[in-house]
């Protein structure tokens, strides 16, 4: 058991301080909000279930003692299932942080992760009741302590700014002049012979196609393709796990903020 504390609505998501971590998410019309700790991404079951009692406005909240980066966590939040007023709520169905700096994987495609039951005859105003826990990715507590060692702003002018549009894993995959291992990741387009090249073409600016993390529709997903452009994205606080060259899952920001 841990011991809780009522914790702060701001910020949202989960932050980490020397004794624990506090945890806000904000539901307007939800009944009740649980925590859920995971031991892997693919677990049935929670190792820990907090039910959340603090609420300021709309912003649920709570702070937990020991937790640390690397904590694999997700919610369950109950309200109303109206889905003609477009209220969907279901317990069962296990919910990312929006917030979430981290996320361990793609989604697992099962009918389970849909709210509602797709053999039903009601289709998408139906109900499901499976637990979908195995099949959807898991947030990942994040300490947000990086050094950037006094790297600053450029501040090149406008009239002076030439920029370069491309995507993580297109620039850099078939590249042979580049370590194997960071080809198409977020290492290669920061390496230093990619750096070098861009210098050369004049570029003052890098705009970097979607990297954050996405989900491969289910069509895809069922013929074994992925989505390589990244624009359905469910973490808009978390880099793509596609284009990381560490499978450390507390380290994947890091590793996007060192390239």
């Amino acid at each position: 058991m841990y011991n809780l504390k009522p914790g702060h609505s701001y910020p949202q998501g989960a932050t980490v301080y020397e004794d624990g971590t506090n945890f806000a998410i904000y539901s307007e019309n939800a009944t009740a909000v649980s925590l859920e700790f995971y031991d892997t991404p693919y677990d049935e079951y929670p190792s820990e279930t907090i039910h959340l009692k603090e609420k300021d406005g709309y912003i649920w909240h709570v702070f937990v003692s020991g937790i640390k980066p690397g904590t694999l966590y997700n919610y369950r939040i109950d309200g109303p299932y109206k889905p003609e007023l477009g209220l969907r709520f279901n317990k069962n169905k296990l919910l990312i942080d929006p917030y979430a700096r981290a996320i361990t994987s793609d989604v697992t495609w099962n009918k389970s992760v849909y709210g509602y039951d797709t053999d039903s005859d009601q289709k998408d105003l139906s109900f499901s009741t499976e637990n979908d826990s195995q099949f959807v990715p898991k947030s990942v507590v994040y300490k947000d302590n990086f050094d950037w060692k006094g790297v600053e702003n450029p501040d090149i002018p406008w009239n002076n700014t030439l920029i370069y549009e491309t995507h993580i894993k297109g620039f850099t995959k078939l590249r042979a002049d580049i370590g194997e291992n960071i080809r198409g990741t977020y290492s290669g387009l920061g390496s230093q012979k990619m750096i070098d090249y861009l210098k050369d073409l004049g570029i003052t600016a890098v705009e970097i196609m979607p990297a954050q993390q996405e989900v491969t529709a289910e069509y895809l997903y069922d013929k074994k393709l992925t989505n390589y452009w990244g624009y359905d994205t469910i973490g808009y606080f978390a880099p793509d796990i596609r284009f990381s060259s560490t499978k450390n899952l507390g380290t994947r920001l890091m590793n996007l903020k060192t390239w």
